[in-house]
Parts: C-alpha cells; structure tokens; sequence
C-alpha cells in the first residue's frame, strides 16, 4: 500500500 500511494493510491501495484 505504501508504494500504490507514491503513484495514486491505485490498485495496480497493491495487486501485482
């Protein structure tokens, strides 16, 4: 979650 939130607090990385 952490690394989603430097992006957008998207789901693309909390899921990969």
């Amino acid at each position: 979650m952490l690394r989603a939130t430097k992006i957008r607090i998207y789901p693309t990385i909390e899921q990969a």
